[in-house]
């Protein structure tokens, strides 16, 4: 799901900065209300430090998993959300006036929730610590 208008209520389980290549900064927000959770990205002026009013695009995490982390990719057009049910890999594209993302395929889709999780500051190798302790 892409848009703007909708927003989830409930509490922010997650967060990330997004520095996208044509100097948008974005946040990327993990929310859940208990029944259902959400990502929502929002555009983030950095001379004021805020957000904006209102979600640039939201996804709906639809099987039910809560997001627990999120790395974002170097590169500003990636990020992987780690949630209770597996990781999910997404990718942004657009402008800051209209920005979407797409959840991809992922081989660590199975690998249950992850404490921690970081890219590589070339974005080659992803690092994550499982709450399996792996």
């Amino acid at each position: 799901m892409d848009g703007g208008d909708v927003s989830v209520e409930g509490k922010v389980t997650c967060a990330s900065c997004i520095k996208r290549p044509e100097n948008a900064h974005l946040a990327v927000i993990g929310k859940s209300t208990g029944t259902c959770s959400s990502l929502e990205i929002f555009s983030f002026n950095s001379e004021t430090t805020s957000l904006s009013s209102s979600p640039k695009a939201t996804y709906v995490l639809e099987e039910g998993g809560e997001s627990v982390r999120i790395a974002v990719h170097p590169s500003g057009d990636d990020f992987v959300c780690s949630t209770t049910t597996g990781c999910k890999l997404f990718e942004l594209y657009g402008h800051e006036d209209n920005i979407k993302f797409v959840c991809k395929e992922f081989p660590l889709q199975d690998v249950g929730p992850q404490k921690c999780m970081a890219f590589s500051v070339d974005g080659s190798k992803l690092a994550t610590g499982g709450f399996d302790a792996h």
